[in-house]
C-alpha cells in the first residue's frame, strides 16, 4: 500500500503542476487547430507541454504510460502490469474556446483494473482522487454517488466524442436510450461527466467510441465513490463504448 500511496502523491503532484501551466496560458485562444486525422478533435500546443511535463514527472517510477498525444512509452521495468493512462486536457474545445470546464487526468491501472485517478479541474483547480479501495474525495472532502433508481429520475451525461460515426452506431437507438432520463447534459468533458456521477450530482454516464485515457482516471474515482463502470470494446484502438452510473440506477 506504501507504493500506491507514493504514486498516488506524484499524480497529485504532476496534475498540480499541470494546472499551474494552465492558468499560465494566456494565449490559448490563439494556439490551436483541428487533427489532420480526426477531423472533429482540437489540438493545442499547451496540450504537448502539460504532457511533456506530466511524462517527465511519472518517468521515475518505471511504470509505462499511456498518453493521449504520444502513445505507449515503455519503461525498463519487466515484469509489471501497472500502467499509467494520461490525458493533458480533457475537454480542449471548453478550454481553448471558453466554453466550460476542462480537466487534467492521471490514472493509474493494474492491467484492466483502474487502482486510482487524479483530476484536476480548470478554471476551478479542484483535485479529484480516489480509487475502489481507497475512497474518493474532491480536494479532502469525501464524495459519493447518488442512490437514485429510476432512470425517469435521473440525470444523463453524454457526448459524441471526435471517432463516433454513424457507420458503427445507430444513433436512433442511443436517442430513443436519452428520452428514458429526465435529464441528458453534454458538458464537453468525458472526465467532467463522470465526476458529476461521484459527487452525486448525476446518476449515469454513456458514449460510444470514448478513448481510454478519457476516462481512465474518472472511472477510477467513480468506483471509489460508489459506482460502476461497464467497458465494451470500441471501434477504434484504446476506444470503447463506455456505462457509469452509481449502483443503485436500473440498466
Amino acid at each position: 500500500m506504501k507504493k500506491i500511496n507514493d504514486l498516488l502523491i506524484t499524480a497529485k503532484l504532476a496534475v498540480k503542476e499541470s494546472l499551474l501551466l494552465l492558468s499560465k496560458d494566456v494565449r490559448r485562444k490563439k494556439n490551436y487547430k483541428f487533427d489532420r486525422v480526426i477531423r472533429k478533435e482540437f489540438k493545442s500546443e499547451i496540450d504537448n507541454k502539460i504532457e511533456t511535463k506530466i511524462i517527465r514527472l511519472l518517468k521515475d517510477t518505471r511504470i509505462d504510460i499511456l498518453s493521449e498525444e504520444i502513445g505507449l512509452i515503455k519503461t525498463r521495468k519487466k515484469n509489471n502490469n501497472l500502467l499509467w493512462i494520461i490525458d493533458p486536457i480533457d475537454g480542449t474545445a471548453n478550454y481553448v474556446r471558453n466554453l466550460g470546464e476542462s480537466s487534467v487526468s492521471i490514472a493509474l491501472f493494474d492491467g484492466d483494473t483502474p487502482i486510482f485517478g487524479v483530476i484536476g479541474t480548470h478554471p476551478e483547480g479542484k483535485i479529484y482522487w480516489g480509487g475502489k479501495k481507497i475512497g474518493s474525495f474532491c480536494d479532502e472532502t469525501k464524495i459519493k454517488a447518488s442512490f437514485i433508481r429510476k432512470k425517469k429520475n435521473a440525470i444523463l451525461c453524454t457526448g459524441f466524442p471526435s471517432r463516433f460515426t454513424t457507420k458503427y452506431h445507430n444513433l436512433d437507438k442511443i436517442l430513443k436510450e436519452y428520452m428514458k432520463y429526465a435529464k441528458v447534459r453534454m458538458f464537453g468533458s468525458a472526465s467532467i461527466s463522470i465526476i458529476k456521477i461521484a459527487e452525486g450530482k448525476a446518476e449515469a454516464y454513456f458514449e460510444n467510441d470514448i478513448m481510454i485515457w478519457d476516462v481512465a482516471a474518472a472511472s477510477a474515482i467513480l468506483l471509489g465513490a460508489g459506482g460502476k463502470v461497464i467497458f465494451k470494446k470500441g471501434n477504434f484502438i484504446n476506444s470503447f463504448n463506455v456505462f457509469a452510473s452509481n449502483q443503485s440506477l436500473e440498466r
